[in-house]
């Protein structure tokens, strides 16, 4: 398989069973922050858009929130119906950030998880502004991983030498700065948040794995990578786990 053949939607396809399986949900204190802050309660209505298979879907409907999950992506979208199908306050919508399928005026919040680097930004933007109410909050978000720490820092050099795809992905390493630019006349503010997983060596190579930039299983260059992903995971084990850290931002506008 070619990566340079998959578009963006596609590219999840084949790393969707790794990515329910193996990539983080988001910290409870982004609820505590907009709840405080944003008026957040029960009733919200909330768009999750890009929701993947609902990592970032599950913090709201656990917090009691009515959800729609706007995901184009079929295998990622039914992995979370698997999920949350059964949770009636979960709607799951075959639609995207620049066609949502949503209607006018319906969210108080629109949420996204490790997803706003994918979309056409100021598509996406005319889309949040149509089906948010009147003063509705826009939260962008994402798990970045934290590589302060030796560990994070050598995996982030395999990511660089195994991993060729990841130059071309867009770019999630928004700052502040950007987003104002992108929000203008909005105002934004930013958040941070600690979080990690404890992970085995079979954990950590599927969190891996479920990167879309991640060389395909049959391909020499993984079972290289693969190889000195081991080799780290030895040096820094402790009873066979290693702590994978995150600082996870969120930017968050009224529109």
């Amino acid at each position: 398989m070619n990566l340079e053949d998959l578009n963006p939607l596609e590219r999840f396809s084949r790393v969707t069973d790794d990515y329910t399986k193996y990539r983080p949900g988001y910290p409870e204190g982004i609820v505590g922050v907009l709840t405080n802050e944003y008026a957040l309660s029960v009733s919200s209505v909330i768009a999750d858009i890009g929701s993947g298979t609902g990592k970032l879907s599950k913090l709201f409907l656990d917090n009691g929130n009515t959800l729609y999950a706007v995901e184009p992506n079929l295998q990622m979208r039914q992995s979370a119906e698997s999920i949350f199908g059964e949770n009636s306050k979960f709607i799951s919508i075959n639609g995207s950030a620049e066609n949502s399928m949503l209607q006018n005026n319906l969210a108080d919040f629109v949420v996204c998880g490790q997803a706003f680097h994918w979309f056409h930004v100021d598509k996406a933007l005319i889309e949040f502004e149509r089906i948010l109410k009147k003063n509705g909050i826009v939260a962008l978000i994402w798990n970045k991983r934290d590589d302060s720490r030796k560990m994070m820092a050598e995996y982030k050099k395999l990511i660089k030498k195994y991993c060729p795809e990841r130059k071309k992905i867009g770019n999630p390493n928004f700052t502040k700065k950007d987003m104002d630019r992108i929000f203008k006349p909005h105002p934004v503010k930013y958040y941070t948040f600690g979080y990690y997983q404890i992970l085995d060596f079979e954990e950590l190579a599927g969190r891996l794995r479920s990167s879309s930039y991640s060389p395909p299983v049959e391909s020499v260059l993984y079972n290289q990578l693969m190889l000195k992903l081991k080799v780290l995971f030895d040096e820094y084990q402790q009873d066979g786990k290693i702590r994978f850290n995150y600082k996870t931002e969120m930017f968050v506008s009224i529109f």
